[in-house]
């Protein structure tokens, strides 16, 4: 089986550039969706629902 070669410098930048973005489009989303329970969660309640969540409750 032949072997892939490596990305060039213009790949590398392409796929850096892709994932900065995707990764501003979590944040932004993220953002959204806390802002739109500020009111109602506070913020120790948020970081138990990480904590259980991580565990898989």
């Amino acid at each position: 089986m032949p072997r892939p070669s490596p990305a060039s410098e213009s790949d590398a930048e392409a796929m850096v550039t892709a994932l900065l973005t995707a990764s501003r489009l979590l944040v932004a989303v993220s953002a959204r969706s806390l802002a739109a329970v500020e009111d109602s969660l506070t913020l120790p309640q948020f970081r138990m629902l990480v904590v259980l969540d991580g565990r898989g409750h």
